[in-house]
């Protein structure tokens, strides 16, 4: 997707200086190839460990709770993945931006992109925390679902652990995304596949220790927390110009500028998730958690050759966005 043009009053250009080292090294022909294979070869990294996760935590789950429990855990999973909605694409067009401006070697706005984003992804996913918390009390999940084995103050806690999670997950999200908007695109997915993989270890552990749906939704929320102290540390290492902690060049003008052209991502958002987690709804509306568990596991097991093929757009779409940037400074 082509992003529009940076206006004069959007931020301080300056032109691209194609001699620069660091267009030179975003722009050759051998470092665009290099980052490719990298980043598929992280991306199915991820693939594996995220297909694994899926498939392996099955008979755990079931050994443990037992198919109608897991069943339940799963339409919780679904309601609270819903809230991944709530940045409105906004994610996904500040890594851009970032992309661009990198690319640009525009540093200042670079800071200026990136302090407002996150800004705005610590704030966010706070109100919309209060807000899902506040619809669960007035109107209880049991009332929508087939859920009876679960109580309902267990449910309550449940999705409000989960729910806690995308109040790190979002604004993490841009942090990851420098790497992308740097040319470290696969550094930034082995971060992420870190994420996947230690919730993998922390729920088998907990599931082995007999942990009910609180203790395994807490599980969750530890490996966003550890990553994004690496990350912090990492990136502020590596780019103390972009002043990773600091918020100083926030500016609410520049965040009204994020609103429109962050809703074309948006809905590309809306497809996956609806396409994803409304179906699991649909069925556990239907349907007892027997068939929630069994539609899980098949859909898993048959989407696992399409989400491959989507790991090449992935990794080719910074190259994209930076080589587009660079013919429109």
């Amino acid at each position: 997707m082509r992003l529009p043009k940076k206006s004069k009053k959007f931020s301080e250009t300056k032109k691209t200086d194609i001699s620069d080292p660091v267009t030179l090294r975003l722009v050759s022909a051998t470092g665009i190839q290099n980052r490719m294979i990298k980043g598929l070869a992280a991306n199915f990294l991820g693939r594996v460990v995220n297909l694994a996760s899926r498939i392996l935590l099955v008979p755990l789950f079931l050994k443990a709770w037992g198919v109608d429990v897991y069943g339940e855990w799963l339409l919780l999973s679904s309601i609270t993945a819903y809230l991944s909605l709530t940045d409105f694409g906004g994610q996904l067009y500040i890594i851009n931006r970032l992309t661009q401006a990198y690319a640009q070697n525009d540093i200042p706005l670079f800071r200026k992109v990136l302090h407002t984003g996150m800004a705005l992804f610590l704030i966010l996913p706070c109100i919309a925390f209060v807000a899902f918390i506040t619809l669960v009390l007035l109107i209880p999940p049991e009332s929508l679902l087939q859920i009876s084995d679960t109580e309902h103050t267990v449910v309550i806690l449940v999705l409000a652990i989960l729910a806690f999670q995308f109040v790190f997950a979002m604004p993490q999200g841009i942090l990851l995304g420098i790497y992308r908007a740097v040319g470290l695109l696969p550094r930034g997915v082995m971060l992420n596949n870190l994420i996947l993989f230690l919730q993998l270890a922390f729920v088998i552990g907990g599931l082995f220790l007999g942990g009910d749906m609180i203790w395994v939704a807490c599980l969750q929320i530890l490996p966003f927390l550890l990553v994004s102290l690496i990350a912090i540390f990492d990136l502020s290492e590596r780019f103390p110009r972009f002043k990773i902690v600091s918020l100083k060049g926030f500016e609410l003008a520049t965040g009204r500028t994020f609103i429109k052209p962050s809703l074309h991502f948006f809905s590309i958002q809306i497809a996956q998730t609806v396409s994803i987690q409304g179906t699991i709804l649909v069925v556990g509306a239907l349907f007892d958690p027997v068939k929630v568990v069994l539609f899980s596991t098949l859909r898993t097991i048959s989407n696992a050759m399409r989400q491959l093929l989507g790991m090449v757009a992935q990794s080719a779409w910074p190259e994209m966005t930076r080589l587009d940037a660079l013919q429109h400074p």
